[in-house]
C-alpha cells in the first residue's frame, strides 16, 4: 500500500462501490495512514489479534 500504483489498483474497486458499508483493506504494511479517502487500512497481524 505504500506504493501509488499499488494503493490505486487495491483500493479503485472499492471506491466503485456505490454503498454504506465499511470498506477495510488489509495488509502487512505497517503505515501510519490509516485511512484512505474513507476506505480504512489496517495491518493485518494487528486485525487478526484484535478481540471485536
Amino acid at each position: 500500500m505504500l506504493g501509488e500504483q499499488t494503493r490505486h489498483s487495491e483500493l479503485e474497486p472499492l471506491k466503485n462501490i456505490e454503498d454504506n458499508y465499511e470498506k477495510i483493506v488489509l495488509s502487512m504494511d505497517e503505515s501510519y495512514v490509516q485511512s484512505y479517502e474513507g476506505i480504512k487500512a489496517i495491518n493485518i497481524i494487528d486485525y487478526l489479534l484484535t478481540d471485536e
